[in-house]
């Protein structure tokens, strides 16, 4: 048989097929041009020179038919001696791989049906319509490139067609989907809906498992089909249910081009403290995706400028930006689709390998690394010490005050952490507020309270906590905190009435600005 011929008639049947052609072949070699055709059950017309190199492209072309590309291959022929003589050579192939088009069989010629058959070959199908009664078989019902097959039964009717594993079938007989589901499971196509309820899929599934059918097979029908769309008419229907085929044959997940689009860029921040809310908020305002995960119970200090408060609170706000508890991935594309920012629960970090986001920011400031890898994102970065750029992370933003704040590390690691606060007016360890014991926390004055040095502004347990200096209260450990001797607990700030306690610091910012230029140098565009 010629294989052109072959090739024809394959299309016709919608079937996947390649042809082989030698491309070069060098020194002893048994063809130096031909070409085989290599059907999907392995069987071939026409040939290459037979032999282990026949053997080695039909293999390859299996391969090629599977995933559905082209390729090109090599085989080098064995040097053999034969009567003093030595012989072999090496010969290219070209792999062209030929899929076939979406063949769609409509089982019923009714209204939804006609309209899905204009539809879909306005998409591209090659449709075919079946049916067992004869007067809806109409060709003034459908565009002229489909085919109509009549049959006194469906089975009768379907015989007639096209239908192979590789087929898209639609069952909308109106009256006999169950029948029609029958007639066509057997071929195991591609796409198999049914158009009806979800009472009539549970009727039609408990007859057919009573029929004894395969459980894997009657699970795999579409029923009810179609999108979401609120459709009513046939037009409607037929756009609904073609949309989900399309997306089927795409692999795509159907969302809103837009919602998609900004989830696919998003960004996750491990921490949401004061200063991790200082990039949070500069991604933010720049038009990135961000969802910030913190622990179960976040011991912010400086809780009035902390995304982290929204897991107490259920939101905050900042500088007149919302973040919002979240507690699984719809809420999180809910809530970044709204224009707010997504906060989670996540302190392994499980959401990260999740959403795949494409850049990773640490900002927990746990001065070590608590598991974040370099591989965990295309672009990883982490705030301070604990980390070593080039090994850890790909970049580290420097936050050790100084002439040095908002460096951007790109190999090594930040500066070592001193212990020491920020010097604010003189004052560095003097306006920590440390616990005293152990205990839980009763706060006397809380966060923009003026104190002078001796006030007692919280009680650890029954021990008294003091202020060390005169000034505002700038953060406060929430009420009833458990803490341990001489942990953080609050700062006061020198500065009295100056104080910014509702206002992101210069710190934050500073490295929140860095953050920000390393994506853009990344060319990770909002």
């Amino acid at each position: 048989m010629n294989i052109f011929e072959e090739a024809a008639a394959l299309k016709k049947a919608n079937r996947v097929f390649a042809i082989a052609m030698i491309t070069q072949s060098k020194g002893s070699t048994p063809r130096s041009s031909a070409r085989m055709l290599v059907r999907d059950d392995r069987s071939i017309v026409g040939t290459i020179g037979g032999g282990p190199v026949e053997l080695y492209v039909i293999e390859q072309a299996l391969s090629a038919m599977k995933e559905r590309t082209n390729r090109t291959c090599s085989y080098t022929l064995k040097m053999k001696e034969k009567e003093g003589m030595h012989c072999g050579g090496e010969m290219s192939f070209f792999i062209d791989v030929e899929v076939p088009g979406t063949a769609l069989l409509l089982v019923g010629a009714g209204h939804v049906n006609r309209a899905v058959a204009k539809a879909a070959i306005a998409s591209g199908f090659s449709v075919q319509v079946v049916d067992n009664r004869e007067v809806l078989l109409k060709k003034e019902f459908f565009p002229p490139e489909v085919s109509l097959y009549y049959g006194a039964t469906l089975q009768e009717a379907v015989n007639q067609s096209e239908l192979n594993e590789n087929s898209f079938v639609l069952v909308a007989t109106g009256s006999e989907d169950t029948e029609g589901l029958r007639v066509v499971m057997g071929s195991k196509p591609r796409f198999l809906g049914m158009l009806g309820s979800r009472r009539k899929a549970i009727k039609v599934r408990e007859e057919l498992l009573d029929e004894g059918w395969d459980k894997e097979v009657i699970n795999k029908v579409i029923c009810p089909i179609g999108l979401n769309l609120g459709a009513e008419s046939p037009s409607e229907i037929a756009v609904s249910i073609l949309g989900q085929m399309i997306m089927f044959k795409t692999g795509f997940d159907g969302r809103e081009i837009y919602r998609a689009d900004r989830m696919n860029r998003l960004i996750i921040v491990r921490g949401a403290g004061d200063i991790a809310t200082g990039s949070i908020a500069r991604l933010h305002n720049a038009g990135y995706a961000v969802l910030a995960l913190e622990t179960e119970a976040p011991t912010v200090i400086r809780r009035t400028v902390a995304f982290a408060e929204a897991v107490h609170s259920g939101s905050v706000e900042v500088e007149g930006l919302t973040a919002r508890l979240t507690s699984s991935a719809e809420e999180i594309e809910k809530v970044i689709l709204s224009g707010e920012i997504a906060i989670a629960v996540d302190p392994e970090g499980a959401l990260i390998d999740q959403l795949k986001p494409v850049a990773l920011i640490d900002a927990i400031l746990a001065k070590k690394n608590l598991g974040t890898k370099i591989n965990h994102a295309p672009l990883t970065i982490a705030l301070g010490p604990g980390f070593e750029a080039g090994r850890d992370v790909h970049y580290i933003v420097e936050t050790s005050r100084g002439h040095d704040l908002g460096k951007i590390i790109t190999i090594g690691p930040a500066k070592a952490n001193t212990g020491i606060p920020g010097n604010i007016e003189g004052f560095t360890e003097e306006r920590i507020i440390r616990a005293p014991a152990a205990g839980k926390v009763t706060i006397l004055k809380d966060i923009s309270s003026l104190v002078k040095k001796g006030d007692i502004i919280a009680r650890v347990g029954d021990t008294s906590v003091e202020a060390s200096i005169d000034g505002m209260i700038r953060g406060m450990i929430r009420e009833g905190t458990e803490v341990h001797a001489q942990m953080k607990m609050g700062d006061i700030d020198p500065r009295g009435e100056k104080a910014q306690y509702k206002t992101i610091s210069d710190k934050a910012r500073a490295i929140g600005g860095s953050v920000l230029e390393i994506l853009l140098r990344k060319s990770l565009c909002p």
